[in-house]
């Protein structure tokens, strides 16, 4: 079957019944193909997602990343149909629902003029060790980093045992900032070595001298997730408020315990930016 162009232009563009499309969404993020299953314009995208069955290809649509305004080399990722279910009805969260979020995000940080500001890592190849020392982990966090602008923060999501956690590196200053929902505690162990690690061979290339140990500050102050199963979406929300404070005072934000939590309205900002995204580039 021939593709379909779909426009990605204003929002009342409107998508045909069964219309399988092939877009090239911009400059970064190409290829999508899906189905819709009926026809709708962009609004309540949630509630689009929420009543939207994607059944090509074995459940699944692909998103062609070509990211190398987020993470510095090409990339192709693929979203599931049970990942937009997940996100419709506020299920964990898979990686590739994160990588979606932070493609979201660039479009902010170009908007807000923040490029040189805050970075991505991917969170695939910094996942929770199966096998090895870490070696390999800490090896592309020091190749990512860089690539880093003067005073340049870096936001890495990473998943261990299924929990989602935000770390927040400069390497210009040899700090990292830990964000976990659930515990609000710094790592021990097997994170911490590895990002430790990638410091230290970004420190050796660099041919820094100065401070060898790594300064890690835990921003306790960060609102916690209610139950066990918000960690993805807080993660997100996290690197949101990050990116929407455009002078990067998180860490005086949330450097101490506090009372701040966020609601299911501030969650549901995520679910419906994502959507929005999702529905207004590829359907």
């Amino acid at each position: 079957m021939e593709p379909f162009v779909v426009d990605t232009g204003p929002s009342n563009t409107t998508a045909s019944l069964n219309d399988i499309a092939a877009t090239q969404a911009n400059e970064y993020l190409d290829i999508v193909y899906i189905d819709l299953g009926y026809q709708f314009e962009y609004q309540d995208t949630l509630t689009i997602l929420e009543s939207t069955e994607i059944v090509l290809l074995g459940d699944l649509f692909g998103l062609e990343l070509r990211s190398g305004k987020i993470f510095g080399y090409q990339r192709k990722t693929f979203i599931l149909g049970s990942d937009v279910e997940r996100i419709a009805s506020m299920r964990e969260v898979t990686g590739n629902c994160i990588v979606v979020y932070q493609r979201y995000l660039l479009d902010l940080l170009t908007r807000y003029k923040m490029l040189d500001m805050v970075a991505f890592v991917d969170p695939s190849m910094i996942g929770a060790i199966r096998y090895g020392d870490g070696h390999a982990q800490s090896q592309h966090i020091k190749d990512r980093l860089l690539t880093a602008k003067p005073n340049q923060i870096f936001l890495l999501p990473y998943n261990a045992d299924n929990h989602w956690m935000l770390t927040v590196v400069n390497p210009e200053e040899n700090s990292v900032y830990f964000m976990d929902p659930l515990k609000r505690r710094l790592p021990t162990g097997e994170w911490r070595s590895i990002v430790d690690t990638a410091i230290a061979m970004y420190n050796a290339h660099k041919g820094k001298k100065g401070r060898s140990s790594v300064l890690w500050k835990n921003l306790a102050g960060i609102p916690p997730q209610p139950s066990s199963t918000e960690c993805g979406y807080f993660v997100m929300r996290y690197m949101r408020d990050i990116i929407e404070d455009k002078d990067l005072s998180f860490v005086r934000k949330w450097e101490r315990r506090s009372n701040y939590m966020y609601s299911q309205e501030d969650i549901d900002v995520i679910r419906n930016e994502w959507a929005k995204f999702v529905v207004k580039s590829y359907m």
